[in-house]
């Protein structure tokens, strides 16, 4: 299955969302702050990232952008920010197309291809 890297500052739903993933068979690797994020990214590689926007030491967003500096890897933004800005804000660093890429809802539906709404 497919080897994903979970970047979520808070711990419970971090093993949730682990916990749901490894079901399927997954490996998860996951870290809970930005400068963690930096120090273990590139020690393997991923074939998916799961990264929350909101960190207390960093952002998500500027993390994409970090990894967008050596890889294409699919990225996932898992966030409580819901307005139609923080999407579009989004799209072009998941794909490099406005308006693709970015989904409202539940972050395990939208993982398994459930209920896409697109920004």
């Amino acid at each position: 299955m497919a080897n994903i890297f979970l970047l979520e500052d808070d711990k419970i739903l971090s093993k949730g969302i682990s916990i749901a993933l490894k079901k399927d068979e997954h490996t998860i690797t996951a870290v809970y702050g930005y400068l963690e994020a930096l120090q273990q990214y590139q020690k393997q590689k991923y074939d998916l990232f799961l990264l929350d926007i909101n960190l207390p030491d960093g952002s998500g967003l500027e993390f994409c952008k970090k990894i967008r500096e050596t890889a294409e890897t699919p990225v996932l933004f898992l966030t409580a920010n819901d307005t139609e800005e923080d999407g579009i804000q989004t799209a072009p660093l998941s794909n490099g197309e406005q308006g693709q890429g970015c989904y409202k809802g539940n972050a395990f539906g939208t993982a398994l291809g459930y209920r896409r709404e697109f920004c």
